[in-house]
């Protein structure tokens, strides 16, 4: 059991915990009380079988004592605990890393996307949307926008969502009107149509790491599908 609260302050689930919940972590410093300890339902030491005990045993001696630390060990032990799955911890981690502490600690998530970050933004993004189209034997494609960024690769940054290969043209007197809107308004996100008779639409976001995480995709995926569904779909 001590072995156990040992290694829980230490864990990725903890650290989220406390910053949804505790008034002071990652506001003014980056310390928690003993009452946030308190607070956070714990796993029941009745349900470690013997495999468990000795594992978290080896977990507390390798954190204490060990050269490289186990933190994807300790993730992975309270993530099965708890009964999250890969979309939780994936949650978790896209938000610890777009909020952290400091601005040292922090700066990354406020960087440009790299090409990286975008792929498994739209990777994610795409199989996410697919399902939904899966109906009209068509597929779903996103990919960055098929234009020159660099006039707004300061600011934002977009990707096109597109049904059957097809490809969206916007003109640019739109897009700058759009992207004008966002900025007046302090919008994070902008959803351009397709025009015409073209099945997709143009997807901008802010051009920093923490808006394309597999989560921020995630929502994206949600927005899209309650109220742009039905620009992925031809007209007939």
């Amino acid at each position: 059991l001590s072995s156990l609260i040992y290694l829980l302050p230490h864990s990725q689930i903890f650290l989220y915990y406390i910053l949804l919940t505790s008034p002071c972590f990652g506001a003014d410093r980056q310390t928690f009380n003993k009452g946030d300890l308190d607070s956070m339902p714990f796993p029941d030491p009745a349900d470690l079988c013997h495999n468990d005990k000795v594992f978290i045993k080896k977990l507390a001696h390798l954190l204490e004592e060990g050269s490289e630390k186990p933190w994807k060990e300790i993730d992975a032990l309270f993530a099965r605990l708890y009964g999250l799955n890969e979309a939780d911890c994936e949650l978790m981690e896209d938000t610890l890393f777009s909020t952290a502490f400091y601005r040292t600690k922090g700066a990354a998530a406020f960087h440009p996307p790299m090409p990286g970050d975008v792929k498994i933004f739209t990777d994610c993004l795409q199989e996410t949307l697919q399902p939904f189209l899966a109906i009209t034997g068509r597929t779903v494609r996103v990919r960055p926008a098929d234009f020159p960024q660099d006039v707004y690769r300061d600011s934002w940054y977009f990707v096109e969502a597109t049904a059957s290969g097809q490809c969206v043209s916007v003109t640019p007197g739109l897009l700058e009107q759009a992207i004008a809107i966002a900025n007046d308004l302090g919008a994070s996100r902008v959803v351009v149509r397709a025009q015409d008779s073209q099945a997709g639409l143009l997807l901008g976001q802010i051009a920093q790491r923490r808006w394309w995480t597999k989560t921020r995709a995630r929502l994206c995926a949600t927005h899209i599908i309650h109220n742009h569904l039905d620009a992925l779909r031809p007209y007939r």
